[in-house]
């Protein structure tokens, strides 16, 4: 069914809620404003989108965090991505703590982190920073508190010791990594692109270093494959 066909008609379902929808058919109205809302994200109207987001929300039972637990950190995600791209930056900031609070593991929580920090990072808040630190500390990997070029030659050589044992072999069996791979990448990649906050010479010196430290990560993911 077209777009121009689907919204005017989960808008007037919208208009009977609560009071001329039954209750067992409260779950398939959540599914329908999701669904609109998806369809209005394709066509770049996130007005619309957070709107239709929105009302899935309200009608969610108390305990959805528990009963629909995946479906709630997918609804809420898009929610605060809507919300963010239609500059309604305390909705989306309220829908990531959610997540943050309510999720179960780190790893459902990682998305949600990305986008808390990127909105961080276009406020220019410090918090930007020791967010996306913290989160690579939950990963078992941290930043050194001073960079020297000292520490950026160490690294290299630990780097490159254990390039020299991985065979020929060992590449061309190399199995496919975990999803999660990607995502903590991408928080190495945020610390380049959050301004200066912090002393410009570490800075400075962490730009070389962010990128050994993430294929160190990389490394030591493939080898726990292996």
């Amino acid at each position: 069914m077209k777009c121009g066909a689907v919204f005017p008609i989960v808008n007037q379902i919208n208009h009977g809620v609560p009071d001329l929808i039954q209750k067992e058919m409260l779950n398939s109205v959540v599914e329908l404003n999701v669904d609109s809302g998806l369809r209005a994200v394709d066509q770049s109207d996130y007005v619309t989108a957070e709107s239709y987001f929105n009302n899935a929300l309200v009608l969610l039972p108390e305990n959805h965090w528990i009963g629909h637990y995946e479906f709630s950190l997918k609804l809420f995600f898009l929610r605060s991505k809507a919300a963010f791209s239609c500059g309604n930056i305390e909705t989306a900031c309220d829908s990531l703590k959610e997540i943050l609070d309510k999720g179960g593991c780190l790893e459902d929580k990682l998305d949600a982190y990305f986008l808390y920090v990127t909105i961080l990072t276009t406020q220019g808040k410090n918090e930007a920073w020791t967010t996306c630190c913290e989160v690579i500390s939950q990963l078992d990997e941290t930043l050194p508190d001073s960079v020297d070029i000292q520490v950026i030659g160490t690294l290299v050589k630990q780097t490159g010791e254990t390039l020299c044992k991985i065979s020929d072999d060992d590449l061309l069996n190399m199995q496919e990594m975990d999803s999660i791979l990607p995502t903590v990448l991408k928080f190495y990649q945020l610390l380049v692109c959050i301004p200066c906050i912090l002393n410009a010479f570490y800075i400075l010196l962490c730009l070389p270093l962010i990128p050994m430290l993430s294929f160190s990560f990389s490394l030591r993911i493939w080898r726990n494959h292996t």
